[in-house]
């Protein structure tokens, strides 16, 4: 039978993911009639070793922030041909002479190809009525980005130059919520906030106002510092409340090291009027 259709929904995350690093030649194969250990390769390759491993942490970020745990990982050190094992679908990032040189799509040249097309809906379609975030300039929170505070977005995605030379970079993710307020409505999304010369992102929940102004904000990093790099997976509005859950939480026994904390964050945020209060922080590991 075919790959189903949540390895081909993983696959076109992956895939996104890659995209937006700049991989090169992206073909995803469906293998599930030939092996019983996955579904579906994803192939793709990059210029170095640099970008190699770029492409890596990206795709696992998304994977991990769609459900999907990877369960192996190998060649990473040398980063000329990357394996990520997801299960339902195995990553295969590799330098350009390696991918000439082990022609995976000419050895499994029979099997189907996956048909990789998935507009990327904007940040507000999990949330009717929500003013589309993803290609506006808004007012971002301290520290999120360089420069005077505010942050122009293509596509999700805005970048600044710090003072060191450095890039720092913002994105809005998903999920959305909007809440209803005397002041009226908020519309809620999680910021990804790459700041100078740090490898680990920070996550902030922001609430704008619908002329787009930031109305207040709650660092996930004031919350625990294990939840500081928090990859929201729900934001469930009740009333003037919300409840967040999270995976890359930092649980006991963690590792200190990138995407690879194995705990599930719980909080309530109650809205005060100008800003966020806590409860009912925890973690389920």
């Amino acid at each position: 039978m075919p790959a189903t259709d949540h390895a081909v929904a993983l696959t076109r995350v992956a895939a996104r993911a890659a995209a937006e690093k700049k991989a090169d030649r992206i073909i995803a194969i469906d293998v599930s009639e030939r092996l019983a250990l996955t579904d579906v390769f994803l192939i793709l390759s990059g210029d170095n070793d640099r970008q190699v491993r770029a492409l890596v942490d990206a795709i696992d970020e998304a994977m991990l922030r769609a459900g999907a745990r990877r369960r192996l990982r190998e060649g990473l050190e040398e980063s000329h041909w990357v394996l990520v094992d997801y299960s339902d679908i195995i990553v295969h990032v590799q330098q350009t002479e390696d991918r000439e040189y082990y022609s995976l799509e000419r050895l499994w040249k029979d099997c189907p190809h996956i048909d990789l097309s998935d507009e990327d809906a904007p940040a507000s379609a999990d949330a009717p009525g929500a003013p589309d975030l993803t290609n506006a300039t808004l007012p971002v929170p301290k520290g999120c980005i360089a420069g005077d505070g505010s942050a122009t977005f293509s596509q999700g995605r805005a970048a600044a130059l710090g003072s060191s030379g450095a890039n720092t970079f913002v994105y809005i993710r998903h999920p959305v919520s909007v809440m209803d307020t005397a002041s009226g409505p908020l519309t809620l999304v999680p910021l990804e906030c790459h700041a100078e010369n740090k490898d680990l992102f920070h996550t902030v929940i922001a609430a704008y106002t619908s002329g787009l102004t930031l109305a207040g904000a709650q660092e996930m990093r004031e919350v625990s510092s294990g939840a500081e790099a928090a990859i929201i997976t729900a934001l469930s509005v009740s009333g003037q409340s919300v409840h967040l859950d999270w995976v890359n939480q930092e649980a006991p026994g963690d590792q200190n090291c990138h995407l690879c904390s194995t705990g599930i964050g719980h909080l309530d945020l109650t809205w005060t009027g100008s800003g966020f209060s806590t409860s009912n922080f925890v973690i389920d590991h």
